[in-house]
């Protein structure tokens, strides 16, 4: 039927234009194309080179409409870029981050840094329950991908008058109805089209809760006829039925099963379609977005058999006897700069637009860049405040612009789970329960303790002080326990069971997400009991501080764990103004019956530390580090707190110091300083090799203490070392659950090779 209508458009057409010889070609209405793009994930990259080839057969679209991925493909093809310039987009983007609920660490606030990313699972409480999410993914990083690409129509809402008219289709989830989005806010629309459920969340439009059309209707053909289309060219990278002999599991079955609808109703519509494609392939999966250039090329093969019957229909539709075709080729330009006139905040309730404008730090009347005006929104959203934060540009009457900001806060509180193994520190089970603005708005608190055979305990009130919230008030206690910590000091020698608690109240400036500076008053607490006592005279050992700090903290890496590029500086100036210290001597001392304590007091003292490291990234897959650490104290006689525990790939011990090469804690030390230098490289997507190098100096001597306490000589047997050089070697994986890791390492004065295993995220 649709060739004959066609067939009869075209006599028409003709014998208008025989019976009128003066009529002009360009008045004579021409058949219009629309072309059809479906849904289908990263198979939907086929779509680009299906484009390209009907670029080459010189076919211009006049409708588009489209679904998921084709909706992306279809809506930037729309409002004018071309084929190349998305297949440009494709393979530069890292997809691993545009569809995570990440954003890079630099763009982080410095106060939320020791917490982002290091938990396996996240649930909201809200009503004194716990909410699961609504989905994996939020997609801060692909709202504002979209938002980017789509700039060039910001304040154009109606679909109809892009370049191309365009449409695409979402699913009502409240009904299962699709739903027709051709006006609004374009990367708005194409995020409701490919929330695929379950894995994004859904979007809400016109008070409809839309997920994936492609859920109910894949391939939108009738849309495109409503729109006027005569000639339909489709392209279609869903799902299709597989034969018995190919089902052969349950989520073979459940695929299957969720793609019914789908599937029948794409059949309906390709009928209506006059040039069909599938560019499928089972090479490739609808998760597979890392490999967007073999399917484009897959889409380009799979359509290009087809350029000598579309180069004839584009001869017979662009001939003399109708309208040019008007084929525009230039790319598409992204505004240099937007400039905003006033600001709007939609969805916020909990937090005040104060909180959000002075986190944002964008100023009225002023132009901005593109880039400036992302990474501004990334740092409001980087205080983990809200869910997602997408924005659009929009024009009153009198022609001013408006930054509009769509926000979604995240609940009052959650609750976050990990779990970590590492043959230095055990296994452990760490829980964080987190609260915003339960005490007071703009405030954070966070309880969080580590279930291990070394347990730990993290608590921290922060609140946001002055109208832009540059500093904030802190206040917050650490607990640490570790067993068998080696090589406590050089006169002695002992294992011990040691347990550390701070507590410390103070300021910080916040006004910049990679630099702080502040000040506090620290109370430190320490009690360590001999286990392996040997030549030790102390049963029990315990001190209590008080000291005032004033710290600098810089955090500019691009990732938490094995970032590229960036610096990580943490310097600290502690004065001390009090220290007690009890002993308890063991009672076979003089032969005594019973034991006693002896109390002391310590001179006032300064310490300066440091730990510095810069990464530079060389090419995509290879970086480089150095760093140096080390501690100035002006005394050698200081607090438990005060000592440094040195050793290990990835010791967790307040005071710890990582140095590939030793055991964990197998050196201590009051001052030192330490150098490292070592290189990245990635030889595969979430697969690392480090190799790093080290090298240590202590003000004394120290011991080398053996991990078996039974072969532990006695102190006057002990060899002593000035220094230490040490290296390793480790190779990750960066799983769902956390790294994957295992190395090997030795250092200069002990000729064992020793190993390290770990498994998720640390502490």
């Amino acid at each position: 039927m649709r060739f004959l209508s066609l067939l009869f458009l075209l006599l028409i057409s003709y014998q208008l234009l025989g019976s009128d010889t003066t009529r002009h070609r360009d008045d004579i209405p021409r058949p219009k194309i629309g072309v059809v793009l479906s849904g289908g994930g990263a198979k939907g990259f086929a779509h680009i080179g299906f484009l390209k080839v009907l670029k080459e057969a010189g076919i211009k679209p006049d409708y588009i409409t489209g679904v998921s991925m084709g909706a992306v493909v279809g809506g930037l093809t729309a409002i004018g870029y071309t084929p190349e310039q998305l297949e440009e987009i494709s393979i530069s983007t890292n997809w691993d981050d545009v569809i995570s609920n990440k954003i890079p660490l630099n763009q982080v606030a410095i106060e939320e840094k020791d917490y982002y990313g290091r938990y396996i699972t996240e649930f909201g409480i809200e009503d004194k329950r716990i909410t699961l999410p609504n989905a994996v993914v939020e997609g801060q990083q692909l709202h504002l991908m979209l938002s980017r690409l789509t700039s060039p129509v910001h304040g154009l809402s109606d679909f109809s008058k892009f370049p191309t008219p365009f449409a695409c289709v979402a699913t009502n989830i409240t009904n299962g109805e699709p739903v027709t989005l051709n006006n609004g806010n374009l990367a708005k629309a194409m995020r409701a089209s490919m929330a695929i459920p379950s894995v994004f969340s859904p979007i809400e439009i016109d008070g409809k809760l839309l997920v994936d059309g492609g859920l109910v209707h894949n391939l939108p053909v009738r849309e495109a006829i409503d729109m006027g289309a005569d000639i339909i060219i489709a392209s279609y990278t869903g799902a299709q039925f597989k034969p018995k002999e190919e089902l052969n599991g349950v989520q073979d079955i459940l695929k299957q099963s969720a793609f019914v609808t789908s599937i029948l109703d794409s059949k309906e519509e390709m009928t209506k379609a006059d040039y069909l494609v599938k560019p499928i392939s089972e090479e490739f999966q609808a998760g597979d977005f890392n490999k967007a250039d073999s399917i484009i090329k897959m889409g380009y093969e799979s359509t290009k058999y087809m350029l000598p019957q579309l180069k004839k229909l584009a001869d017979s539709l662009y001939s003399s006897s109708f309208e040019s075709a008007n084929v525009d080729t230039t790319d598409v330009e992204l505004p240099s700069e937007i400039k905003i006139d006033s600001i709007s905040i939609r969805g916020n309730k909990a937090i005040s637009d104060e909180l959000i404008l002075g986190k944002l730090g964008i100023e009225e009347n002023d132009p901005y860049s593109i880039e400036l005006l992302e990474k501004r929104i990334n740092v409001a959203y980087g205080t983990q405040y809200f869910k997602r934060i997408s924005y659009n540009l929009e024009f009153s009457s009198d022609s001013t612009s408006v930054l509009i900001l769509d926000i979604e806060e995240v609940p009052k509180a959650s609750v976050k789970t990990a779990l970590h193994y590492d043959n230095e520190t055990g296994i452990g089970l760490t829980l964080n329960l987190t609260t915003r603005n339960a005490i007071f708005e703009g405030s954070r608190t966070i309880f969080e303790v580590d279930i291990a055979d070394n347990p730990r305990v993290d608590l921290n009130y922060f609140k946001y002080l002055g109208q832009n919230q540059n500093i904030a008030y802190t206040i917050g206690g650490k607990f640490s326990n570790q067993k068998d910590i080696s090589s406590f000091g050089t006169a002695s020698g002992v294992l011990y069971n040691a347990s550390f608690t701070e507590i410390s109240s103070g300021i910080m400036s916040t006004n910049s997400p990679n630099v702080s500076v502040g000040g506090r008053m620290l109370l430190s607490l320490s009690r360590l009991k001999p286990t392996f006592n040997r030549d030790s005279l102390v049963d029990i050992y315990s001190d209590r501080s008080l000291a005032a700090e004033g710290f600098l903290l810089v955090n500019s890496m691009d990732r938490v764990y094995f970032p590229t590029k960036g610096v990580k500086a943490d310097i600290r100036y502690r004065y001390n103004l009090s220290s007690d210290l009890n002993a308890g001597i063991s009672s076979n001392l003089f032969l005594l019956e019973d034991a006693f304590s002896e109390n002391f007091s310590l001179n006032n003292y300064h310490t300066l530390e440091y730990n510095i490291e810069k990464r530079f990234k060389l090419h995509p897959n290879f970086s480089t580090y150095l760093g140096i650490a080390g501690a100035i104290h002006t005394t050698d006689t200081v607090v438990a707190s005060d000592r440094y525990f040195i050793g290990g790939f990835n010791p967790i011990l307040q005071n710890s110091i990582s140095f590939w090469g030793a055991d964990v804690y197998e050196f201590a030390a009051t001052n030192y300083s330490m150098a490292k230098a070592g290189v990245q490289y990635q030889p595969f997507n979430k697969f690392y090799v480090e190799l790093q190098a080290n090298y240590i100096h202590p003000n004394e001597p120290f011991h080398r203490v053996l991990k078996s306490v039974e072969e532990q000589p006695l102190l006057s047997q002990r060899e002593t070392f000035e220094d230490a050089l040490g290296a390793g070697i480790k190779l990750s994986y960066m799983s769902p659950l956390g790294p994957i890791s295992c190395g090997v390492y030795q250092n200069s004065n002990n000729p064992t090779i020793g190993t390290y295993i770990s498994v998720g995220f640390k502490y």
